[in-house]
């Protein structure tokens, strides 16, 4: 961070905030950029698909050394080392920190921005944390007081749909969540005087970033997901974007970390009590531990029984293989199996077990 910060803060820089949608909201931005001519070079936390061929590295692009756009991360603290052009605060929940906490780092990163503030004011802590800045440009979908607001939303099979300052544009990712990181981007590239209709048409062919609601593929008519929520907001925010379409939920989440799940835990039962259906089935298994010094008195056995206690069908499965079976066993044409979770790198690999699990399994069947 302290390398990334000491060339960020020497050049044109655009840095990306919040507690949800910072990768998203960098990978479009540098997307329009890129579109536009403008070579920026990005540093993101996720991997771009539009960015995984060489001589792209997937996390990054290697573009101009003086116009940067970098995910900025308040979980370590960092994001107090950069001092950008363009600031971007995408919202703010409780993640990683306590909230007062977060309110000081977003708050000293917003004041420290040169040129503009990007805010979400659908968001009422960020707006209210930021409302004294006279550099502010607010974005938003719900609130009609957005300088830039994207309206007329609808959800399509494949992406979302929706005008934003009175132009059209097409997503090819899903979610009302996807909408506002559209909106966040096309606010910050106008302050980099790229015009909205422009940035508009261009993120019709921005393609995400790995991990969100990513297609794995589909079987039968068993569709596999694999994603990165793992706190209350992006729990929430992927079932909205799930349950839009019809069709049963198989959630496979796993916790990690016996801290975090221990200070989420309330969070997490509520999204997922709120954001599952009738007939929906959520399995956890053990919390994911990635060793050193925890204090290990809370299980996901706990969060399973709390949420099946608000009428929703949980199962524990300690072991994460016997999940993969389980989800074979019980999907039928028009289930959806999500793999949901972070900080392990093997639940891609997980999740593509799944889909040749049920592949396996279907083919034994028609055998039969």
């Amino acid at each position: 961070a302290e390398v990334l910060a000491w060339l960020f803060n020497r050049s044109l820089g655009v840095a990306v905030g919040g507690t949800s949608g910072k990768s998203t909201v960098t990978g479009m931005i540098g997307h329009i950029l890129g579109a536009t001519g403008r070579d920026p070079t990005v540093i993101n936390g996720g991997i771009m698909r539009d960015a995984i061929s060489p001589p792209y590295l997937g996390n990054a692009v290697c573009g101009r050394r003086d116009l940067l756009v970098i995910e900025a991360d308040e979980s370590d603290g960092t994001i107090v080392l950069y001092d950008p052009a363009v600031a971007v605060l995408t919202n703010i929940s409780l993640d990683h920190k306590e909230m007062d906490e977060l309110k000081r780092l977003f708050g000293a990163f917003c004041e420290r921005s040169q040129e503009a503030v990007v805010v979400n004011l659908d968001c009422e802590i960020s707006a209210a944390l930021t409302k004294g800045l006279s550099k502010r440009v607010t974005f938003g979908v719900e609130n009609r007081e957005a300088d830039v607001r994207a309206e007329q939303v609808v959800a399509l099979p494949d992406g979302m749909q929706f005008v934003v300052n009175g132009a059209g544009c097409r997503l090819r990712v899903p979610g009302r969540h996807n909408v506002a990181n559209a909106a966040a981007a096309v606010t910050a590239c106008e302050a980099l005087e790229v015009p909205v209709a422009a940035s508009a048409e261009i993120l019709a062919e921005f393609r995400g970033i790995g991990r969100r609601l990513e297609v794995m593929g589909q079987v039968n008519g068993v569709t596999v997901i694999d994603d990165f929520a793992h706190n209350p907001d992006k729990i929430s925010a992927s079932l909205s974007a799930l349950k839009v379409f019809p069709g049963r939920l198989l959630v496979m989440f796993q916790p990690h970390g016996f801290g975090p799940t221990r200070f989420l835990q309330d969070g997490l039962i509520e999204a997922f009590a709120a954001g599952l259906g009738e007939g929906d089935v959520l399995a956890m298994p053990e919390i994911f531990y990635a060793g050193g010094t925890a204090q290990k008195d809370i299980s996901a056995r706990d969060l399973i029984e709390a949420i099946g206690a608000c009428g929703r069908q949980t199962e524990f499965i300690e072991d994460r293989a016997l999940i993969a079976q389980r989800f074979a066993d019980l999907s039928r044409p028009g289930d959806r199996v999500v793999v949901m979770g972070a900080r392990d790198d093997t639940l891609t690999v997980f999740a593509q077990e799944i889909l040749k699990l049920i592949a396996t399994r279907n083919r034994a069947k028609g055998c039969l």
